[in-house]
């Protein structure tokens, strides 16, 4: 496991699949409340929470709650991974793009694997928001998976 983290993080260091120029472009549109398409395959999930987990010195969750699923209806979902820095007020939520029923959230974009949601809260007026954002920016450009910038969130 300890050599597949290593290979991970290496691979991040060296441009394996990490964002081009052009996909950082994608990325700089970034703002507290943003939603992302990573193209992956829907099966490759555990791959990027690794790359992840590597990348932000984080781990993710992965929830399987009832209650937490049905807030995601109509799309039906048998899990999805999660994460809240409580230090800088960041959450992420990563879903599947297609849900167990084949209905897809972005019909247009099936490449899409997984959708990926970022939330700054703005009610913790004693981080820096503005560097929280930068800083999930440049870790976003540095996962080994392309990911692309679809919408701001309200």
């Amino acid at each position: 496991m300890k050599i597949i983290r290593l290979i991970l993080m290496i691979s991040c260091f060296i441009g394996y699949g990490q964002n081009s120029e052009s996909d950082k472009e994608k990325l700089k549109n970034m703002q507290l409340n943003s939603e992302y398409g990573v193209l992956i395959s829907k099966s490759d999930d555990k791959k990027f929470i690794e790359n992840f987990k590597a990348v932000f010195g984080r781990s993710l969750s992965k929830s399987t709650s009832k209650t937490m699923l049905e807030a995601r209806l109509p799309f039906e979902f048998k899990y999805f991974y999660f994460d809240f820095e409580k230090a800088n007020g960041l959450y992420i939520e990563i879903e599947p793009n297609e849900d167990e029923n084949g209905v897809l959230q972005y019909p247009k974009r099936p490449d899409f694997g997984w959708i990926l949601r970022t939330r700054v809260r703005d009610d913790f007026d004693h981080v820096d928001k503005e560097k929280v954002i930068n800083q999930t920016k440049e870790n976003l450009e540095s996962l080994s998976y392309k990911i692309e910038f679809i919408r701001h969130q309200e």
